[in-house]
């Protein structure tokens, strides 16, 4: 009698830890899921609307793209759109369309600063370091045009001292739009049009100037970015 007690005490025993065991791995399970959400919602964070709203169309009477606020006035966009113009016109989402006074262009690299004073109440983009900046990494580009934003996401495929060749596809109006490190939705560049990185095997894709060597031509301009 006592020994079939021990028996079903015994196996009370092993039932009660084969469900604490089993309620610990459920939990184990629960936990790593909900890190990984939480870390997927950092690491591909979403564009926001700010993010969104600092990004204007840009025209001139000989071409047209996007470009985005790096300060309460000044604008950054390319020198193949603003050419030879000393003045663009300037278009964000929900505001009066603008006039901006082009401060220089750096047509080796195809950047273009631009001076707007009628904007208001929009933010402008944070802006990140590009050096550490490794292929692989998510970044997306963000344009806008014919009131319709342009938001494209790929991984970074390779760089070199002065320009990103990233995968995302050539696309109309994404030239001059911030190229955005999905982690943290800082500014690491700028689409441009320039030859890709490569040769013919990377054709097609967006290439972008880093937002570090923006930064070091507009100083040397005497209108530093940040």
């Amino acid at each position: 009698m006592i020994t079939g007690i021990h028996a079903i005490h015994q196996r009370s025993i092993i039932q009660f830890f084969r469900h604490w065991l089993r309620g610990q791995f459920w939990a184990m399970i629960g936990n790593a899921v909900a890190i990984l959400v939480l870390a997927s919602a950092f690491i591909f964070r979403p564009t926001t609307p700010g993010e969104l709203l600092a990004v204007a169309l840009v025209q001139t009477p000989a071409a047209s793209g996007s470009g985005f606020l790096v300060s309460d006035q000044l604008l950054l966009t390319t020198a193949r759109i603003t050419g030879d113009q000393t003045t663009i016109s300037v278009l964000f989402p929900n505001q009066p369309p603008a006039t901006g006074k082009v401060l220089f262009t750096d047509r080796e690299r195809d950047i273009a600063l631009v001076e707007l004073k009628d904007i208001i109440g929009l933010k402008p983009l944070p802006l990140g370091t590009s050096d550490a900046l490794a292929p692989g990494e998510e970044v997306e580009l963000v344009g806008y045009q014919a009131d319709t934003y342009t938001v494209a996401r790929a991984a970074l495929n390779r760089r070199s001292s002065d320009l990103f060749e990233t995968g995302i596809p050539s696309t109309p109006g994404l030239s001059g739009g911030p190229l955005i490190r999905r982690a943290d939705g800082s500014v690491v560049g700028m689409a441009i049009s320039t030859p890709e990185l490569g040769g013919p095997a990377n054709q097609g894709k967006h290439r972008a100037v880093p937002i570090t060597l923006i930064d070091a031509v507009c100083r040397q301009h005497g209108k530093p970015i940040r």
